[in-house]
């Protein structure tokens, strides 16, 4: 069953969506509203229909480009970060490097930025 808004609604849904527009900005209200799906490409080959969905080689570029499936959250983090603006980069690189062992600091960075710059 779909349920269809009545014509009040929607002009209260239009309204609404106009004040969040202005506190968040057009890329985090469409996140906000619709949501987004982050995929790893070639671990998901059908997608869900009907829905925003990012596609990423996520674990292939940790292998490849870092050596390691070790990697691959961090890669996906790096993207989580830029699709979302939840926290800058630099935030999300000291909050890392917090929690990493100290000799993989380094990998653990160029893997937040080989995900952030992918997207």
């Amino acid at each position: 069953m779909t349920y269809t808004p009545t014509a009040q609604e929607f002009k209260e849904l239009e309204n609404q969506n106009g004040q969040l527009k202005t506190l968040l900005g057009e890329k985090d209200l469409e996140i906000a509203i619709i949501g987004v799906l982050i995929i790893d490409e070639d671990l998901v080959p059908e997608p869900p229909k009907g829905i925003k969905v990012i596609k990423v080689p996520i674990t292939r570029l940790a292998v490849e480009k870092l050596g390691k499936e070790l990697f691959t959250n961090i890669v996906a983090l790096g993207i989580l970060v830029k699709v979302t603006g939840a926290v800058s980069f630099e935030t999300i690189q000291k909050a890392v490097a917090k929690r990493v062992p100290p000799a993989t600091i380094e990998k653990n960075m160029e893997a937040l930025r080989i995900g952030y710059e992918s997207v």
